[in-house]
């Protein structure tokens, strides 16, 4: 606790009080009421995001933009730092900050369009909007550059967008984002605006215009380097920048040779490429110019149309260049995997290469590609083909999307997705209980296809979740600042609990965990709220064929195992089953004592015959209830047993002629042996005519058989993992059938697990 104070003192953020010098506190007007329906965007780098957005505008009708003004100079490389800092740092602060922006505009705009939601600046923008329950759109502005399994991939592991629907360029993307667990419904492909002004492009300038911007000859030749900030999808940015600088020094040597002029436009992200021995270079000549990265003198647009040439390490404006009908060579200095090698694009990745290709592309002045490469451009980078029209489909399905009401538009949140088997690959997972996680982690992983699970209570990585796995609380407390978390951060959450197969009914080797039991609404054990659990066995209707044959036969198959446990005896027996004072599906305190006390003394009054045994509490999960001095007290003369749980956490059920709990799972395991079960609170299975029970159960009127409980609660709301493939599966291929008689013990069995 003390440590944990420490921690919290420590990272504690600066008031709220007190804005940050980068904030734009002004809440101005919103969009004027009627007309087009107003979708928002964020400023952020005016070259990418917001020349995205100024081209669907222009593209398209029927949509208008407004700006969500957070940052007062987002044009400033130095601001936008602050911002993503901030944003890592302090995501709770930077959510609320959101949030007070985007409180007064939720109603009046139909929804959000962003470029990029990865980083922790826009995804807590896209997950502030659907707090509020604004719809996002992703539309990219750019797709994978070098390596597809680092294309948008964030620090902290986010690799799926967060958005309500993303709005692809073409095959490639939807392919990466559908196989990270993206839902394929939610993903519409439109090409990509950016490319729209390059199909049939009109120049602001002539050629001697274009020279005059650079101070350079227009009867010469002009190229133009794309630089490149390299500072993701490679393993070291300051190696990527140190080879991009070799490759500028040979271009600017071979256009010296050749009489060729060259443009150096800086990345719009600000970052400098240049030596300083470069930049004196450049400066010093008449023939070499650079452009950025502060304000560039001319679009890229414009740029690439008046350019004999266009190079760069890996630019996407090599392929504009294409696309305009220009040639472009690319210069892989470093190795790496590079998308443009499907287009066939021309490669120089040293000096004599250069040499040669630069020579041939000014000489020929078109695209220096292939057929094959142009039809896979086609396929996996446009809506099938570069016309032009990418804006207009983007606007056009934004258009429609307002006309439709919000609930229908919205996505699943995150946890629903797992829950419901309908996405969620590749979610970040805040875990409540990081002390029992370790040896649940394959499993989790596994079930629930989570690229990463959270479990520290640092704030930046919480932030990084998309959803909050509320695991294995029966009998605990979360970590500290989980539920701090869930709040501040307004993430869903998922519940999950050990489930009912446990390594004594199960193939699992070393006691590895092999199942749980999900729940989106609580955990399946609470009473206070109705689970999921609850709600499906209300709704539960006829089983089809071949899922009374399926539940049949693992019950069949369970029971067996179970009455191998042995004999009854010769008197009847009555198991009562304890449970921890800790379980949070029993009254707390007193209220337990009172319960327990309750059975008991009922039980040594209504069956004077009977041998009545306490079947006792797992040695892991502490002091039961009905401890053996209480026993004692409450019994008075009256001889009751003990029956500590076998090495698998099982009780011999079949050896008892009914089984009386409170709460306790034990009671479902017992049904399974067939044996008759009196229930004295309201368990999950209580109360649908399976049991006995001496406690109102109001909300559950229906009447279910076995193989309907089965169905539900074994297999719709529980997953399953197999320790040897590591892999997600299904209960049968997990299920031990019961022994033959007298068969020696089976080899390797796992240390016990206790049932719970």
């Amino acid at each position: 606790m003390f440590l944990d104070g420490l921690r919290r003192f420590f990272r504690r953020t600066p008031s709220d009080d007190v804005l940050p010098d980068w904030y734009d506190s002004r809440l101005r007007p919103g969009p004027e009421p009627g007309g087009d329906p107003v979708f928002l965007y964020m400023p952020w780098i005016p070259e990418h995001g917001d020349a995205l957005v100024a081209k669907i505008a222009r593209g398209g009708t029927g949509i208008r933009f407004h700006p969500l003004d957070i940052v007062r100079d987002p044009d400033d490389v130095t601001a936008r730092l602050d911002v993503l800092v901030f944003a890592q740092k302090h995501p709770d602060r930077w959510r609320r900050l959101v949030m007070r922006k985007l409180a007064p505009l939720a109603s009046r705009v139909a929804g959000l369009v962003v470029s990029f939601d990865w980083h922790p600046v826009m995804r807590e923008l896209v997950y502030a909007c659907r707090s509020l329950g604004v719809p996002t759109y992703l539309v990219p502005h750019e797709s994978v550059f070098i390596d597809e399994e680092r294309y948008y991939v964030a620090r902290n592991g986010a690799s799926v967008p967060a958005t309500d629907y993303a709005l692809v360029w073409g095959g490639m993307q939807r392919r990466i984002f559908t196989e990270r667990g993206y839902p394929a419904d939610r993903v519409v492909l439109t090409g990509s605006p950016k490319f729209d002004i390059f199909h049939d492009y009109r120049p602001m300038l002539d050629r001697v215009g274009f020279a005059a911007m650079y101070g350079l000859d227009p009867a010469r030749p002009i190229v133009l380097f794309a630089g490149q900030p390299l500072d993701s999808q490679v393993d070291s940015q300051r190696y990527a920048l140190s080879r991009q600088t070799e490759a500028i020094e040979d271009l600017l040597d071979v256009a010296e040779d050749k009489g060729i002029q060259v443009v150096i436009r800086q990345p719009p992200a600000k970052k400098v490429i240049l030596s300083n021995e470069q930049r004196s270079r450049i400066e010093d000549s008449t023939d070499f110019a650079i452009d950025g990265p502060v304000k560039f003198s001319l679009p890229p647009e414009e740029a690439i149309y008046h350019a004999a040439a266009i190079l760069s390490v890996n630019s996407t404006m090599l392929f504009e260049a294409v696309l305009m009908g220009r040639p472009s060579i690319s210069m892989p200095y470093f190795d790496f995997e590079q998308i443009w090698t499907n287009l066939d694009i021309a490669r120089a990745p040293n000096r004599d290469e250069l040499a040669r290709l630069l020579g041939e592309a000014i000489e020929k002045g078109r695209p220096m590609v292939s057929e094959a490469g142009l039809e896979w451009a086609n396929r996996e980078l446009a809506a099938g083909r570069f016309d032009g029209l990418a804006a207009g489909r983007v606007s056009d399905f934004l258009a429609g999307q307002a006309r439709k009401p919000r609930p229908d538009i919205m996505r699943p949140n995150r946890a629903s997705e797992v829950f419901a088997g309908t996405g969620g690959q590749g979610s970040i997972a805040l875990v409540s209980n990081r002390g029992s996680l370790e040896p649940w982690t394959p499993l989790l992983k596994a079930v629930f296809g989570a690229k990463r699970l959270v479990a520290e209570v640092d704030a930046q990585d919480a932030a990084g979740a998309d959803y909050l796995l509320h695991f294995d609380q029966r009998y605990s407390d979360p970590d500290p600042l989980y539920h701090r978390h869930r709040r501040t951060l307004g993430r869903p959450e998922l519940y999950a609990e050990p489930g009912f197969l446990g390594p004594g009914l199960a193939r699992a080797a070393g006691g590895a965990r092999v199942s749980v039991v999900v729940d989106d609404v609580a955990p399946y054990y609470e009473t206070s709220r109705l689970p999921r659990l609850i709600r499906r066995l209300s709704e539960c209707g006829n089983l089809s064929g071949p899922e009374r044959a399926r539940a049949g036969a693992l019950i069949a198959t369970l029971g067996a195992r179970l009455a191998a446990t042995g004999p009854k005896g010769s008197r009847p027996r009555i198991l009562v089953v304890d449970q921890s004072v800790e379980d949070r599906s029993v009254p707390p305190g007193e209220e337990a004592e009172k319960l327990f006390g309750r059975m008991l003394r009922d039980l040594i009054r209504t069956a004077p015959e009977a041998e009545i045994v306490v079947g006792s509490v797992p040695a892991d999960l502490g002091a039961g209830v009905l401890a053996p001095a209480a026993v004692r007290r409450i019994a008075g003369t009256r001889e009751i047993g003990f029956e500590a749980p076998d090495r698998d956490g099982l009780h011999a059920y079949a050896r008892y002629d009914a089984v009386h709990v409170a709460t306790s799972d034990a009671g479902a395991i017992a049904l399974l042996a067939g044996v008759p079960v009196h229930c004295h609170a309201a368990p999950f299975y209580a109360g649908w005519g399976l049991t006995t029970d001496h406690a109102p159960v109001p909300d559950r009127s229906r009447r279910l058989d076995l193989e309907q409980l089965f169905h539900v609660a074994w297999i719709e709301m529980s997953r399953y993992f197999d320790p040897k493939s590591g892999k997600a599966c299904a209960i049968e291929d997990l299920v031990i059938p019961a022994p033959a008689p007298d068969a020696a013990p089976e080899p390797g069995r796992p240390e016990p697990v206790a049932l719970r």
